[in-house]
């Protein structure tokens, strides 16, 4: 079992999102960079097709997730509230899930007004991230 998190390490949203899951994940998650060489072995692997809209991927027992879906395998496996979250986020249908990830994630830079991603405020990623 994987359970290896992608994520836009420009990202401050995505990073803040990270750090809150990596505080109560109890070591279950692998975390790289998609701007990392590693994601390009994983990108052919699963055939990963980038578009502006996807800034998380999730593999889990070789399966990849990826949009709102991959946000609802994440906070599943953190248990407590996130684990309760995903199970509510699971009645809103996919296709409307989806578009409101999408409308944050191509926003995502300019809803935190930040462009870039300081990692030294995020030291669990720091710890966790496989370069």
């Amino acid at each position: 079992m994987e359970n290896l998190i992608i994520y836009d390490g420009k990202c401050a949203l995505c990073s803040y999102f990270l750090e809150s899951v990596l505080k109560r994940d109890n070591g279950i998650f692998k975390i790289i960079d998609r701007h990392s060489f590693l994601f390009n072995n994983y990108k052919e692997k699963y055939n990963i097709i980038e578009t502006n809209g996807e800034s998380i991927y999730f593999i889990k027992d070789h399966t990849l997730y990826k949009e709102s879906e991959a946000i609802i395998q994440i906070l599943k496996l953190c248990g407590g509230v996130f684990r309760s979250l995903a199970y509510l986020l699971r009645f809103t249908p996919i296709k409307i899930r989806n578009m409101i990830y999408r409308m944050i994630a191509k926003n995502r830079y300019y809803i935190n007004r930040n462009k870039s991603c300081n990692f030294n405020q995020f030291s669990k990623i720091q710890k966790r991230l496989n370069n």
